[in-house]
């Protein structure tokens, strides 16, 4: 990512911390007549450090407390596609003191994976939303031994290969809904790897253990700049103004393969 971009994510997810801010304030007071925040107040993110909702969640962290005059702690409670997060913020006391910062991977999580999963939250039943705090394009990427440069070179390769692996940030995760949709459109078989999160997944697709990865492209922006990664193609109806040069899967005649990897608080 530039410069340039970085800063770009670093304003719009500023202004969405303040209105979480306003919102968190809002929501409280409404709730119960007492004074807001009365101690710490945590966010807590299901994926692990470094992590894309990491990044947003102490953004929010660093703009945030000042406005409240309370330090703002990062929590990483990673594992089961989101919903162990989830379920702390779930069951904590409702005084507004523990948010959620995550990926709609936990809006999908718990529809997909075992009942019971993660100690049985429903997220849509047992958290409320406050804002979303940003949208980062999905792009299909390949470890440069793969040997393809574009999505056509990449069927012709499953298809020598079948089982070629595929790795994503988890099970239910937008990454694993691109990939399933990615090969449902193209007719080939592939094995989905499923990681604890976006940055395992993006370390062993730079290791080589897979090579083939559906991924944020706010998180491998260095790694295609450094050839570390290929890029073939957006998973969006259109293409990124991060990475205009990239065109999207439906460009190339893959139809269908559209993902919104949003993360909100």
């Amino acid at each position: 990512m530039t410069q340039e971009n970085r800063r770009s994510l670093r304003r719009r997810c500023a202004a969405c911390a303040f209105a979480l801010a306003a919102s968190s304030v809002f929501l409280v007071q409404s709730a119960a007549a007492q004074e807001f925040p009365s101690k710490p107040v945590t966010l807590v993110v299901p994926f692990p450090p470094g992590s894309g909702p990491d990044f947003i969640a102490r953004i929010i962290s660093e703009k945030v407390s000042p406005k409240l005059g309370q330090p703002i702690l990062v929590e990483s409670r990673p594992g089961v596609g989101g919903l162990a997060g989830a379920n702390v913020v779930a069951r904590a006391v409702p005084d507004g003191h523990t948010l959620l910062v995550a990926p709609n991977t936990v809006a999908i999580s718990s529809h997909v994976l075992p009942k019971g999963s993660g100690g049985g939250v429903d997220v849509l039943k047992d958290l409320v939303p406050i804002i979303k705090a940003a949208s980062p394009p999905l792009v299909l990427v390949t470890n440069p031994q793969l040997g393809v440069k574009t999505p056509a070179d990449l069927i012709a390769a499953a298809k020598r290969n079948p089982g070629l692996a595929y790795a994503s940030a988890g099970n239910g995760s937008p990454q694993h809904f691109a990939g399933e949709l990615f090969k449902r459109a193209t007719g080939v078989d592939m094995l989905h790897v499923p990681y604890k999160g976006q940055t395992p997944s993006v370390t062993e697709t730079l290791g080589g253990q897979v090579k083939v990865l559906f991924v944020a492209l706010s998180g491998v922006m260095g790694h295609i700049r450094s050839g570390k990664l290929v890029p073939l193609a957006v998973a969006e109806k259109q293409r990124t103004p991060i990475m205009p040069e990239l065109p999207t899967l439906a460009e190339f005649g893959i139809k269908g393969v559209e993902v919104d990897a949003w993360r909100a608080a």
